[in-house]
Parts: structure tokens; C-alpha cells; sequence
């Protein structure tokens, strides 16, 4: 006297949708996208459905399906991280670009910014990173792109400033980045239906922090490392043409733009026991943020 219905859901396990013809006790399926599934039980004798809770089959190649459900052609058209720089067409509505990928290292800061094409509506766009390679772009993995209201291949102005959290698994892992009408009622989740727009994946390769564990040079690197009170910097290929020192709270501790020196060492004989974020500019213009530990 019992009867089966099996569902699935893209969404955080919010909204479930049946599947066609899945009405046995057990279901066996392929899956592209991590997906949530539950089987709904129902006893002829009372006439009601009763639902399992939601199990999440998931991994760290396999990430949630975006969706539109107008292929217009408002999308993404550039996406900018570290060494990840992908000029790309608004359409179709879902890239798997994950053979391009970037090295970010832990507690490094890096800018993150994207440009859209819109066509009626204004596009809102946001990024997720799979810190814990769960396969699922969580809230807190989320990163705010900004607005455009109208214009082709245009940027909102706005850079997202991506560092990788202490707790972040090492490896590689999926980057997402949607782009989609900001008339939707919603906020933009990373997986589901949308109005319009793209999604694209990318890939993330989380490395220690060189700056925090060694000062070892490799290939064409910079490498910063406290000794006491003294930061040390060392570039491998490049000579270190400024560096800024900040802590924490964003005020300037030390200033110099004439090093022109592979190798250079700063006292700060007032700062004791601070993490500090040094930026620092090569002669061809390379420039990267690094954090340091003064014990």
C-alpha cells in the first residue's frame, strides 16, 4: 500500500521538482551538477506525501546547474583574478571554463572584478568561490560584483577583494561567476533559474602562503618574511622598484619608491607582534599584496 515519488532540487535544497517516472523505493540516475534529492512516501490508506530529508550526492567536480530561462544576450565578457584575465561572448547561458585556472596563495590579497554585456534590464553580478571543495558555493564562499545598468562589455566599477580563508583546503577548486537581471525579486543565488544571463566556472588552485612558511624564491616570485621587527622582500627575476606597508587598519607605516634592488630590508622598530600587508611594485610594473608576521 505504499507508493513512491523521487525529487530533485539545484537551489540549496529549497525547491524540489519530481522526477519523471522515479517511483520505485530506490533511484539510480547520472548526474552533471551537484544535485539534492528526496523521495516523497505516500500510504494509500491516508492519500498524503511524507518527505525524506535532502541528502546532497556532490563533489569537487561536480557544482550546482545555473539556468535562465530567457537566452538573451546579456552575460559575462570578461572575468579578471590573478593570472585568470578571460574576455569571452555574453552567450551561451553556462562556460565550463575550468581548464582556466590561477594559483592564489593563502592569506594573499587579490582582485577580483568582472565586466557584462546587459540588454533591457540592469544586470547585477556575483562571485563564489568552493573554499571547502564540498561542491557547494555557500554564502560565506560569495563575492559581490556590483551593478551595470546598461552597455556592452562594461564594468560596474566594482573589484571584490578575494583572500584565501586560513581554514581554505589546498588544491584546486571551482570558481563561479554569474551575471543576471537585477529585476529578479530573488537575491542571485549561484545555482537555479534566472531571468537572463551566464554563468561561468573557472579554476582555483589554493597554495600555502610563501610570505608566511619560507623564503625560498620560485621561478619569477616575490617573497616577503618578518625577521623580529624587520620585513624582508626578495624578488627572483625583477627589481623592486616601491613598497607601502600597512597594518591591519589600512594605516601607512613605511613608503619608499627608489629601491631599484632585487633584495630589500626595512626596520619598523615601533612594531612589535602585527600582521602587516605590504604592497609592492616591480620596474615593469608588476604589483602584488602580501601579508607579513613581525613576532
Amino acid at each position: 500500500g505504499l507508493s513512491y515519488q523521487w525529487q530533485y532540487s539545484f537551489v540549496n535544497g529549497n525547491v524540489f521538482v519530481d522526477i519523471l517516472g522515479a517511483n520505485s523505493p530506490t533511484l539510480t540516475t547520472t548526474q552533471e551538477f551537484a544535485t539534492y534529492y528526496r523521495r516523497g512516501i505516500m500510504c494509500d490508506a491516508i492519500g498524503e506525501m511524507i518527505y525524506n530529508g535532502a541528502i546532497l550526492v556532490s563533489g569537487p567536480n561536480c557544482v550546482c546547474n545555473p539556468t535562465v530561462s530567457i537566452m538573451d544576450e546579456s552575460g559575462i565578457t570578461n572575468v579578471s583574478l590573478n593570472t585568470i584575465n578571460s574576455t569571452t561572448t555574453s552567450t551561451p547561458y553556462y562556460s565550463d571554463f575550468r581548464v582556466i585556472e590561477t594559483e592564489l596563495q593563502k592569506t594573499v590579497l587579490y582582485n577580483l572584478s568582472a565586466k557584462v554585456t546587459t540588454t533591457t534590464n540592469s544586470q547585477v553580478t556575483k562571485a563564489w568561490i568552493d573554499w571547502n571543495h564540498d561542491g557547494v558555493f555557500s554564502p560565506s564562499e560569495g563575492y559581490e560584483l556590483g551593478t551595470v545598468s546598461t552597455g556592452t562589455d562594461v564594468s560596474s566599477g566594482a573589484v571584490a577583494i578575494v583572500q584565501v580563508p586560513e581554514n581554505a583546503l589546498l588544491g584546486k577548486t571551482t570558481m563561479r561567476i554569474r551575471t543576471a537581471s537585477a529585476n529578479d525579486l530573488l537575491p542571485l543565488e549561484p545555482c537555479g533559474n534566472t531571468e537572463n544571463g551566464e554563468s561561468e566556472d573557472y579554476s582555483v588552485i589554493v597554495k600555502n602562503d610563501l610570505s608566511l612558511s619560507n623564503n625560498v624564491l620560485i621561478n619569477n616570485s616575490v617573497v616577503v618574511y618578518g625577521s623580529n621587527n624587520t620585513v624582508n622582500i626578495k624578488s627572483s627575476v625583477e627589481e623592486i622598484e616601491s613598497v607601502k606597508i600597512y597594518d591591519l587598519s589600512g594605516r601607512l607605516l613605511f613608503s619608499d619608491s627608489k629601491i631599484n634592488n632585487k633584495h630589500f630590508a626595512i626596520s619598523l622598530r615601533t612594531v612589535i607582534s602585527q600582521i602587516l600587508i605590504v604592497e609592492i611594485k616591480t620596474t615593469s610594473g608588476f604589483a602584488v599584496n602580501k601579508k607579513v608576521s613581525l613576532n
